[in-house]
C-alpha cells in the first residue's frame, strides 16, 4: 500500500470501529427484544444442580426466562429461581428461596435495592427488597443483576397463584401462566412440592 493512502484507510477504519460497535450493540438488543419467550412447561424445564463436597451443600437453580420487555424505556427482565440444601441435615427442609432477576435497559433502573411485592390471586403480598449483585453500563446498555430473598412458603403461595403480579421498583409485571408453570417445574424437581 502506498504512503499517500495509508492515511485515509485508517482514519475510515477508525470511524466504523466508532460508529459501528454502538450500532452493533443496539442492533443485539433489538434482536433480544423482538424473540419471541420461550413457552417451557413444568415437565421440561430444568434445574441445574452443583454439589460442594467441602461444604457438603447442594445448590439447585432454574433457567433463567425472560419476563418482562419494554420499549419505552427499553428494557428486557429475566427470572430465575435457587435454593441451596444442606446435605448434613438430610431431612431439614429448605426455609429460602432466592430469586434472582437480571435486567438490561438503557439506562439504571434498580441501583443498589428495590422493594418487591406481589398481587396473588388479588391478594397484596409483600415480598421485600431485592439488593443489587452487581451492575455494569455496557455500550448504550445497563446490566443490573438483583437478588431477593424469599420464605419458602411464601415462594410456593405466590408459585401456585393463578394470577399474578409482581412489582420491583418502577418495573411492573403479569407473569405470564407459563412463567408460572417453569417456577412450579423448579419446585418440582428441587424437591420444595411432590406430587
Amino acid at each position: 500500500m502506498s504512503g499517500k493512502f495509508k492515511l485515509p484507510v485508517l482514519i475510515t477504519i477508525e470511524l466504523l470501529l466508532i460508529t459501528g460497535l454502538p450500532l452493533l450493540a443496539q442492533a443485539q438488543f433489538r434482536d433480544r427484544q423482538q424473540k419471541p419467550s420461550t413457552t417451557e412447561t413444568a415437565s421440561t424445564a430444568a434445574c441445574e444442580t452443583k454439589y460442594d463436597r467441602f461444604k457438603q451443600k447442594t445448590t439447585i437453580t432454574s433457567m433463567s426466562r425472560v419476563i418482562y420487555r419494554s420499549s419505552s424505556p427499553r428494557e428486557e427482565l429475566s427470572l430465575s429461581a435457587g435454593i441451596i440444601k444442606d446435605e448434613e441435615e438430610k431431612n431439614s427442609r429448605v426455609k429460602e428461596v432466592e430469586l434472582l432477576f437480571q435486567s438490561v435497559a438503557e439506562r439504571w433502573r434498580y441501583h443498589k435495592e428495590a422493594d418487591v411485592n406481589f398481587i396473588v390471586d388479588g391478594k397484596r403480598m409483600p415480598a421485600g427488597t431485592a439488593y443489587a449483585m452487581g451492575g455494569i453500563p455496557v455500550m448504550s446498555q445497563v446490566q443490573e443483576k438483583m437478588q431477593l430473598t424469599l420464605p419458602t412458603e411464601k415462594f410456593l403461595q405466590i408459585i401456585n397463584g393463578r394470577e399474578v403480579e409482581m412489582q420491583m421498583g418502577p418495573t411492573e409485571v403479569t407473569l405470564k401462566s407459563a412463567d408460572l408453570e417453569a417456577l412450579r417445574g423448579f419446585a418440582k424437581c428441587s424437591g420444595l412440592i411432590t406430587e
